[in-house]
């Protein structure tokens, strides 16, 4: 496993405050993961996932249905991007204060919320979604499944011939007594054009010990009409700062 350095600033950063993103899977990818399941103690890093700082990772979420080169290039590609000489450069999303609330808590919302968010994003048809769960083990330092660090994954997606539908939380776990931190979003895709409709992201390391607590919401950098309107009806349930 790679140190928690950062793909993008290649800063070296505690990752209780940045994440470990898995991306689309490519051959490269699939084939090392195929080893890995039949090769007891096999170790390394999986070639799809990577390391981002807290400055990058709500960004990474956001593409993390590319493969990881494509990501990459897409985040570098943004004018002004933070990169290591530059930290405070033109952000990639807008941070807006939300009333606290738990990752759990917050992915309920956004899957009750999930017809309104796409009306607002310009869908016309709103999925079904079917909710998958995966438990990823961090082997780091020396430590291997089960007694290392892992994140739990849960999703929620689904599509119809307008859009597709993406519900995730991202919660890593030292131990099942201590969380680091977690990511939620939400994603609306245009089927027809193929293209992001837009999302809204959320990424904390404020815990208590077995929960995370967010306290504001992301969306992508310029503020869209669109976007705004979708933030406007989860602040509508949840509260404002």
């Amino acid at each position: 496993m790679k140190p928690p350095i950062c793909e993008i600033c290649d800063v070296r950063f505690d990752p209780r405050a940045g994440g470990l993103v898995t991306f689309a899977p490519t051959p490269r990818s699939e084939e090392w993961r195929a080893r890995a399941a039949r090769e007891p103690g096999f170790v390394g890093h999986p070639p799809d996932q990577g390391w981002f700082c807290p400055t990058h990772l709500s960004a990474a979420h956001a593409l993390a249905d590319r493969t990881l080169p494509a990501a990459l290039e897409e985040m570098r590609s943004v004018p002004g991007h933070p990169g290591p000489d530059d930290p405070v450069a033109t952000p990639l999303t807008v941070a807006v204060g939300c009333a606290p609330i738990s990752s759990a808590e917050l992915h309920r919302v956004f899957v009750e919320l999930a017809g309104v968010i796409v009306g607002c994003l310009g869908g016309v048809t709103t999925p079904t979604l079917e909710r998958t769960s995966s438990r990823r083990w961090n082997e780091m330092d020396g430590s291997v499944a089960p007694d290392c660090p892992y994140v739990d994954d849960v999703r929620d997606a689904g599509a119809t011939d307008d859009v597709e539908v993406e519900i995730t939380r991202s919660e890593s776990w030292w131990n099942p007594a201590e969380i680091a931190n977690a990511t939620v979003a939400i994603w609306v895709r245009d089927r027809r054009r193929g293209v992001s409709r837009g999302g809204i992201i959320a990424s904390s390391t404020n815990t208590d010990g077995t929960s995370v607590i967010i306290e504001e919401l992301s969306i992508g950098y310029p503020i869209v009409d669109r976007e705004q309107r979708a933030l406007e009806a989860v602040l509508d349930v949840i509260g404002r700062a």
